[in-house]
């Protein structure tokens, strides 16, 4: 499953892509200080919030 995680920074947006859950985690939850963190699931495309994320895929 891939996951698309995008930050929000006061100099523009970042997008990553994970491959799985625990990654696709880890690196919106080193976003917590920018403004604004999404991760989308490649799958269904709907999108999460990092605490969001964590209790719908339990890591």
């Amino acid at each position: 499953m891939r996951f698309r995680i995008e930050v929000n920074t006061l100099d523009g947006k970042l997008s990553y892509e994970r491959d799985n859950a625990t990654d696709a985690l880890h690196v919106a939850e080193g976003g917590r200080q920018s403004p604004g963190v999404t991760i989308t699931d490649g799958e269904d495309g709907k999108r999460y919030s990092p605490e969001e994320f964590r209790k719908r895929f339990g890591h």
